[in-house]
């Protein structure tokens, strides 16, 4: 029981692009500095940018090279997630985690994505949708991360792997129509505790303040508290890299 309650101490790592010897010496360096890791997480791309496994990977799987820490890892390779869509043990400590679900590592529920973001189509071989992603996120309000190849950057450049998350989802992983649903959100919740009592509803359900008709990607939104019109002309989600959360920014809301 005292095992399982320790904390995990878990290392996270971009793309190795096939230089997985480079990558595991890296790890056995870091080790050797901070004490050993209970799991190495691969969030970039793990094979060669051609797809191939190359020598080096080759020598893990057949046993003569051995890998230091548990690794699990994500892939866009067609050949790979056809052949693994829902993962495999690739060798001893080496995983992948296959084309998207959910997987638990070290008491640590990942949302896992491999695949390219291909709109409209079925998951086939590189592909997944967008329904499959919205699935995923409803069936586990516990989810911690999500992990893309192809967006990893990204989210590395909001230190999303580490603490930016909202509801426990990366925000950078989000398109800005949502991320602007969640600021919507956010500032009703606000003028609702900037005035207990007050009936607050939609203005003109598709319209703006304007007349015009609101589209799905825009920002700018308007509802009625108990009949007075009342427009979110700015507001901005901020990371607060000293209290280490997201702040939302409100200009002229109100």
């Amino acid at each position: 029981a005292a095992a399982a309650d320790r904390p995990r101490k878990l290392l996270v790592a971009g793309d190795a692009l096939g230089n997985v010897a480079k990558l595991f010496n890296s790890v056995e360096t870091q080790a050797s500095k901070v004490g050993g890791f209970d799991a190495l997480l691969c969030a970039g791309a793990f094979l060669a940018e051609d797809g191939g496994a190359g020598s080096e990977l080759a020598a893990y799987v057949k046993g003569s090279s051995r890998v230091p820490v548990p690794c699990y890892f994500v892939d866009s390779s067609p050949a790979l997630l056809q052949a693994a869509p829902g993962g495999r043990q690739m060798c001893e400590n080496l995983h992948f985690l296959g084309g998207y679900g959910l997987r638990d590592i070290c008491g640590l529920r990942l949302i896992v994505r491999s695949a390219e973001d291909t709109e409209g189509a079925d998951f086939v071989g590189g592909a997944f949708t967008q329904q499959a992603i919205a699935g995923l996120r409803s069936s586990s309000s516990s989810a911690c991360r999500v992990f893309s190849p192809l967006r990893f950057k990204e989210i590395m450049a909001y230190r999303t792997v580490t603490a930016q998350t909202f509801r426990g989802l990366p925000l950078a992983d989000f398109t800005s129509a949502v991320r602007g649903s969640i600021l919507e959100s956010l500032v009703i919740k606000l003028d609702q505790q900037l005035h207990p009592g007050s009936v607050i509803r939609d203005a003109v359900v598709g319209q703006c303040v304007t007349g015009a008709r609101r589209g799905r990607h825009m920002l700018q939104y308007d509802w009625l508290r108990d009949g007075t019109r009342v427009e979110c002309k700015s507001a901005q989600l901020v990371w607060n890299k000293h209290k280490i959360i997201w702040v939302a920014h409100f200009r002229n809301c109100f």
